[in-house]
């Protein structure tokens, strides 16, 4: 006859193994770091731009409509203590929500808020210029967002607005594209992230 702890022995020991599994699976997940490894990032400078697509209903639309796989940028405003990043946005700092603020580049580019990532340097700007553009970035932080396809609106505070602005004071011949749009949600003349991606005297970094 067969005993019936021939039979839970076996059960036993899977149980044992399925629960070894599934600690070292929660234990994975607990210490995995939600912040992007910036040390895997070429070296950068001030003025370096940081593009992303975000995790966001919002952000397929503005891919969609632009055709491209950016839907937000910022600019690199400081190296140390740590990495940070300027920028117009609406949903990354949770205490300063629709307004120009600086986020730690590890934050910017996590997995929360980035699903594919860009880093550019415009060649035609060189060190004393980019800090001049941060600067102007920096007069700008409080500031609220706001997106209008109004493109002469002087209330316009988005995220490629905010930078091509500060870029033309430093620059005046800098020029960048506004595309028309035609949509329920989307009406007029926008400056898409990939007008700045389609600059052609830059350098790609990196991209993911």
């Amino acid at each position: 006859m067969l005993k019936v702890t021939s039979i839970l022995k076996p059960s036993i020991k899977v149980l044992v193994i399925v629960l070894c599994l599934g600690f070292c699976i929660f234990s994975l997940i607990k210490n995995a770091d939600p912040y992007f490894n910036t040390s895997k990032l070429p070296k950068l400078q001030i003025g370096d731009l940081v593009l992303r697509k975000g995790t966001v209903l919002d952000s397929s639309i503005i891919t969609h409509l632009s055709k491209s796989n950016y839907s937000h940028i910022g600019i690199i405003s400081a190296l140390s203590p740590q990495i940070m990043v300027t920028h117009a946005t609406t949903d990354d700092e949770l205490t300063h929500k629709d307004a120009v603020v600086t986020t730690p580049l590890k934050v910017f580019l996590a997995k929360a808020f980035a699903k594919k990532i860009a880093i550019l340097r415009l060649n035609f700007i060189d060190d004393e210029k980019a800090q001049l553009i941060v600067d102007k970035v920096k007069q700008k932080l409080g500031y609220p967002y706001y997106i209008t396809g109004d493109k002469n609106s002087p209330k316009k505070m988005y995220c490629t607005t905010l930078l091509d602005d500060a870029i033309k004071e430093v620059t005046p011949e800098f020029s960048l594209q506004y595309q028309h749009v035609n949509q329920p949600i989307f009406k007029g003349d926008y400056l898409f992230v990939e007008a700045f991606f389609q600059i052609k005297d830059k350098t790609l970094l990196y991209q993911r």
